[in-house]
């Protein structure tokens, strides 16, 4: 067995070479093989020294797929991973997406030969690619692969992911249709659920929108395939096909009309229409393999959710007998059945030969469904609105009950108010819809979710009505005249929508139980040293606005590496996702770190390339960061020479000339011997704090990474980052820093209320007579009068108070510097 053993940059890939190319020439006798493998070795090297990585990729994989039954599976890996590598070499990204299509091409090529273990390198091969739709590419080669090599279990799993995806690779419409299809193809092979089959067939007809008819001609088959399968399913009773044109087609189509009269009636009428087509039409149901029996018991229960959606709100026993065509001593077991599938919640009243509907599920949900929906929501704000209107309008006269009532009335209110938010987004569904196709299931669970909370509405209203005398509280069961929904009792039970992520409700269960108070093992329930008997960990309030990201954050295998999706976590902070929940794996690092240097050298050392995880940078080594070549091409442009570790561009002019910018020893000088610990917030790799380092002042250097690694190379060069964003409150205790440093950050981009927060929370930490240096703070001219006023709004001393034009510009933008000393005694500046 040959182990291929890298020992510099370049020997893996000769090696890989002269490897393949013996064991290919192996049985062509020693002085032919010597030739070849050298003529190969040669043409690689050849290769590697012009750059030309395509070509060098051909002949590797090439040579590399000859020899797959001939070398052990291990061996196999490794030539291909090092193979796959080269993805990574191409600065062109048209280049990295040919090299990942010829790579991807020939891995999946011979599908019958050693499947799995293709399947695995081109799994390697889509780790490795940074663009998101030269993955794409692989992954459809995957996809194929595992079908054609009948391996579709080791691809089924990423299906649980795939909404992730598709938002990642960003798609066109055939790319999305090509790959939903596929999908389909992978579930139908595997025999899968035939609710998932049918999820990804509905996604792929839904493509077809507003195209002509030579474009939705293929896809007939699958639509039919489609509403056939939708018909067998006994557990499936909603669908949006009727509103897709893809489907709508086929109505006039003479091979697929009576196929569409048969969803029609599955979607929209009841059993009595199933059985005179039925009559009509026997041979072809029994030619697509429906079942009658199946068919008509099916029917039934669909005709019991069109009687439950009459406005009356109850259904006799005889309308349910004659309605589902059974026996007097039926009808109460069908409706037991409606209701353990989940498509009506009632009560029966044996006495009176009636059931009583509190919720039924809707067959189809269209504008109608959403405008209804809609209502009720206003329905319940009104309700709510009462209730707080009653609780104030009762005196309350006892202290405890009058606690009681505040804390009420201040929880009716909030709920009043996330009532109001969701009737506006529904007011948006609505506008979308008529554009939009939108999955029914999706839809019809937020609806069971809303009417699930209108339940516990109603019992609260009933709650404060009983608690405050006879005053009338309005609920969804007095409006039940004004068409909208009794709701006698929630009888539902939470299915398999649990795991649906919906805007504003946080699903994942790793983040649930992360939130989860945890208490202290000690016996006896005793406090521990923080006088505290649970720890309840933090999660930022932000993180309800972003659940489907916070969900793809969340989602990681315990104990294991963790993703590699420092970018996805660095957006959930930046939009108020913070602080972000703890997980439990292990960080990825550098595959070759070395040691750090030594203080005395690294303030002003380039950092050592093998120290920084490069993957999700655009650079992919410091010089990068730093060439006047890719000044353009390095993914970060607040500061173009941030990374250039040098003191160049600290001088004060020293000619007289007006300048913004103040000097560190000036500052340093108004308190001599005072300034011993700061925070600098800046876009900043650490200069500011190194020049002051030199001066013995610790300073903190608070940034994100701004698409380069500004707080890795901080902490190279033996200096404390802070990984904050601006929306953050500091994580320093109040009157502690000496020092607070701004330069290049808050400039006219920011909000002049968020300002406000920002500054006061640097007052919070500065202590008295501390130090606030604004280090050319810029805006427009018409701009700086209201920053200035919001900066004065602190009621600082203006120890050094600098205006001046800023030169790059010509009389349209301003520079403020300015070093502001916190006063000793607090005065209040609030203004009018």
């Amino acid at each position: 067995m040959t182990t291929v053993v890298p020992t510099s940059e370049e020997d893996p890939v000769l090696s890989v070479v002269r490897f393949t190319a013996e064991m290919s020439w192996a049985e062509a006798g020693p002085e032919v093989a010597e030739q070849q493998v050298s003529s190969l070795c040669l043409e690689a090297q050849e290769c590697v020294v012009s750059g030309r990585w395509l070509d060098l990729a051909s002949l590797m994989i090439t040579s590399a797929d000859l020899i797959l039954n001939k070398a052990s599976d291990k061996d196999v890996e490794c030539i291909f991973t090092i193979i796959c590598n080269l993805v990574k070499k191409p600065e062109s990204l048209d280049e990295v997406l040919e090299m990942a299509k010829l790579l991807s091409t020939k891995i999946a090529q011979q599908t019958n030969d050693k499947p799995a273990l293709r399947l695995k390198i081109l799994f390697n091969l889509y780790n490795l690619l940074e663009n998101p739709y030269c993955r794409f590419q692989v992954y459809m080669k995957a996809l194929l692969l595992a079908l054609s090599g009948k391996v579709v279990d080791h691809i089924i799993p990423s299906f649980k992911k795939i909404d992730s995806f598709l938002k990642e690779w960003e798609l066109g419409v055939q790319d999305q249709r090509e790959l939903f299809l596929a999908i389909a193809k992978v579930l139908k092979e595997h025999k899968s659920s035939p609710k998932e089959t049918l999820k990804f067939l509905t996604k792929y007809l839904a493509t077809f929108s507003g195209e002509d008819a030579n474009a939705m001609e293929e896809a007939k088959e699958e639509a039919a395939y489609t509403i056939i399968e939708f018909v067998k399913s006994p557990d499936m009773f909603q669908s949006d096909l009727l509103e897709m044109p893809a489907v709508a087609q086929l109505e006039q189509d003479t091979k697929y009309a009576l196929v569409y009269q048969l969803l029609k009636i599955f979607q929209t009428q009841r059993l009595d229409a199933y059985l005179a087509f039925q009559t009509a039409n026997s041979e072809l149901l029994t030619s697509h393999g429906l079942v009658h029996e199946e068919c008509v018991a099916k029917m039934r229960l669909l005709s019991m959710v069109d009687l439950a959606s009459d406005e009356s709100g109850q259904i006799s026993y005889s309308l349910i007998k004659d309605t589902l065509q059974i026996e007097d001593d039926e009808v109460e077991p069908w409706v037991v059945k409606a209701i353990t599938a989940k498509l009506i919640d009632c009560k029966i009243d044996q006495m009176n030969q009636v059931i009583r509907v509190s919720r039924y599920t809707e067959r189809v949900f269209g504008p109608r469904q959403w405008q209804a929906l809609r209502e009720k929501l206003a329905t319940w704000k009104s309700n709510i609105a009462n209730v707080i209107t009653t609780v104030q309008a009762n005196k309350v006269t006892e202290e405890g009950t009058q606690a009681v009532q505040v804390l009420s009335l201040a929880f009716l209110e909030s709920l009043h108010h996330q009532i109001s938010y969701m009737q506006t987004q529904v007011g948006i569904l609505l506008q979308q819809i008529h554009s939009e196709k939108n999955e029914s299931v999706t839809l019809s669970r937020f609806s069971d979710q809303v009417i699930r909370f209108a339940v516990l509405l109603d019992k609260l209203a009933q709650s404060f009505s009983s608690m405050h005398g006879n005053t009338t509280i309005i609920t969804s069961e007095t409006y039940h005249s004004n068409d909208a929904l009794t709701v006698y009792e929630d009888l539902s039970e939470q299915g398999d929508n649990e795991n649906e992520n919906e805007e504003g409700l946080i699903k994942s269960k790793e983040v649930v139980h992360y939130i989860r108070p945890k208490p202290n093992r000690l016996p006896d329930g005793k406090k521990n040293f923080l006088d505290l008997d649970v720890i309840n960990p933090s999660l930022g309030l932000g993180c309800t606005r972003m659940t489907a990201d916070l969900d793809r954050y969340s989602s990681y295998t315990r104990y294991s590496s963790c993703p590699d999706d420092w970018e996805l976590a660095q957006k959930l902070i930046l939009k108020g996702c913070d602080p972000l929940p703890r997980r439990i794996c292990f960080s990825r690092t550098p595959p070759h770190y070395d040691k750090p240097l030594s203080l005395d050298t690294s303030l002003w050392t380039k950092p050592s390339d093998s120290n920084i995880l490069w993957n999700r940078y655009k650079c992919k080594n410091y010089n990068c960061l730093v060439s006047i070549e890719t000044l353009n091409k390095r993914g970060f442009h607040k500061c173009s020479d941030c990374f250039n570790l040098s003191k160049i561009g600290w001088e004060v002019p020293l000619d007289g000339s007006e300048s913004a910018e103040i000097s560190i020893n000036e500052v340093l000088a108004l308190k001599k011997g005072e300034i011993r610990v700061g925070l600098d917030f800046s876009p900043t790799t650490g200069t500011f704090a190194a020049l002051m380092r030199e001066r013995n002042v610790t300073i903190v250097s608070a940034t994100v990474n701004l698409g380069a690694p500004f707080n890795e190379v901080i902490s190279l060069r033996g200096l404390i980052p802070l990984y904050v964003s601006i929306g953050t409150r500091l994580p320093f205790f109040d009157s502690t820093l000496d020092l607070v440093h701004t330069t290049l950050y808050l400039d006219g981009w920011i909000d002049l209320e968020l300002l406000e927060y920002v500054l006061f929370d640097w007052d919070r930490v500065l202590r008295p007579k501390g130090v606030l240096w604004v280090d050319r703070f810029f805006c427009k001219k018409e701009d700086m009068k209201a920053y200035i006023n919001v900066f004065e709004k602190l009621g600082y001393t203006k120890v050094i108070w600098k205006v001046v034009a800023k030169k790059d510009k010509i009389d349209d933008e301003l520079y403020l510097s300015a070093v502001l000393e916190k006063p000793l005694e607090l005065k209040s500046t609030q203004t009018l």
